[in-house]
C-alpha cells in the first residue's frame, strides 16, 4: 500500500472512529436508545444509517457479502452530498 494510500485509510478510520464515539456519546434517554437499536433510525439515500451533528452528516452503509465486511461513507454538508476530499478540513472534536 503506497504511503498516501496509508494515510488516507488511517484518516479514514480516525474519522469513522469519531463519528461513532460522538453518535455512542449521546444523551438521549434510554428508550430512545432502545428505539435506535431497534432499527427506527433516519435512513440517507443509499440506505444506509444517517448520523447527523448540526450541518454535517455521514451515511454509513455496511454489506456483508463475502469473506470481509465492506464499509461506505458517504459525507453530505446541509443535506447536499460532500466530496469525501473536503473531509480534511474538518476536524474532530469530543
Amino acid at each position: 500500500m503506497s504511503p498516501s494510500n496509508l494515510v488516507r485509510a488511517a484518516a479514514a478510520a480516525l474519522f469513522l472512529a469519531g463519528v461513532v464515539g460522538v453518535a455512542s456519546c449521546s444523551d438521549a434517554p434510554s428508550a430512545e436508545k432502545a428505539e435506535a437499536e431497534a432499527g427506527d433510525y433516519e435512513r440517507g439515500p443509499h440506505n444506509g444509517r444517517l448520523l447527523r451533528d448540526g450541518d454535517f452528516a455521514l451515511e454509513i452503509t455496511l454489506y456483508e457479502e463475502g469473506p470481509e465486511p465492506l464499509f461506505r461513507l458517504y459525507p453530505y454538508l446541509k443535506d447536499k452530498p460532500l466530496d469525501p476530499r473536503a473531509l480534511a478540513q474538518f476536524e474532530m472534536r469530543h
